[in-house]
C-alpha cells in the first residue's frame, strides 16, 4: 500500500531549482489528495447507494487512472526528486498497477463485484488523501499535529486492509485469467499472479512495513527533541 519520505530540508536561501522542486511536488502531492478524495467520496456513495458489487461499474475507471497517476512517484525516486527508497516505491506502485491493469481490466472476472474490491479502494483512498495531503503540507511548512499523527499511525489498520484486499482479489481471479480465451497469454499472467501472492506480497508487505515503521519512529524522535 507508496510510502514516500519528505524531500530534503529547506534551506534559508533556495536556489531556484530548488523552489521549482518544491513547487511541483506541492501541486504533485494536492493534485494527487483531490483525486483521491474524489475517488473516496465517489466509492463510499456508491456502495451505500448501489452495493459493494456495482462500485467497480460506477468507479473503476477513476481508480485505474488514479492510481496509474503513482507511476510518476517512481520518476520521482529514481530523479532524485524525493527520497524515498526506489525499492519501496516500486513495491507498492507495482502492486498497485498489477490489481487496476491485468487483474481487474484485462480480465472480466466477478472479483470486480466482490466486496474485497470496496475494502481494497477505500483502503487505497483514505492513506492516499492523508498521505499526499501531509506532503503538500510538509512542504510549505511543519504539518500540523493531527495530520502528522493520521499520516503515521493509520497505517497499522489500512495496510493490513489494503493488502489482504488485494491478495483476494489476485486469488479470486486466477480462475479465470487462466481460463480466458487468451490461450497462453492467459495462462502465463495466471502463473505470475500466483508468483505475485506466493513470493512477492510477503516480502513486500514486510518491506513497506518496516519502512512506516522507521518513518513513525523517526517523528516520534523529532518531537521528543522538539519538547526538549
Amino acid at each position: 500500500m507508496v510510502s514516500q519520505s519528505p524531500p530534503e530540508g529547506r534551506t534559508q536561501t533556495p536556489t531556484r531549482s530548488a523552489t521549482i522542486k518544491a513547487n511541483y511536488l506541492v501541486i504533485y502531492n494536492t493534485l494527487s489528495a483531490v483525486l483521491w478524495a474524489v475517488v473516496l467520496t465517489r466509492v463510499a456513495a456508491s456502495a451505500a447507494r448501489d452495493g459493494f458489487d456495482k462500485v467497480y461499474e460506477n468507479v473503476g475507471e477513476t481508480v485505474k487512472w488514479t492510481q496509474t497517476l503513482a507511476a510518476m512517484e517512481i520518476v520521482h525516486a529514481l530523479l532524485g526528486i524525493v527520497r524515498t527508497p526506489l525499492t519501496t516505491t516500486l513495491t507498492q506502485v507495482a502492486s498497485r498497477l498489477n490489481i487496476v491493469w491485468p487483474v481487474l481490466g484485462f480480465f472480466p472476472t466477478d472479483i470486480r463485484q466482490s466486496p474485497a474490491y470496496t475494502t481494497m479502494v477505500l483502503a487505497w483512498s483514505v492513506t492516499e488523501v492523508i498521505r499526499y495531503s501531509y506532503y503538500a503540507r510538509n512542504l510549505q511548512g511543519e504539518p500540523p499535529a493531527w495530520l502528522a499523527g493520521l499520516r503515521y499511525n493509520t497505517f497499522f489498520i489500512l495496510y493490513p486492509i489494503g493488502i489482504a484486499s488485494e491478495m483476494w482479489e489476485i486469488y479470486g481471479a486466477l480462475p479465470d485469467i487462466a481460463a480466458t480465451s487468451a490461450g497462453a497469454l492467459g495462462w502465463w499472467t495466471a502463473l505470475i499472479e500466483k508468483a505475485a501472492l506466493l513470493i512477492v506480497y510477503p516480502p513486500g508487505s514486510y518491506v513497506m512495513y518496516t519502512h512506516m515503521m522507521s518513518q513513525r519512529r523517526k517523528m516520534m524522535r523529532g518531537k521528543k527533541v522538539r519538547r526538549n
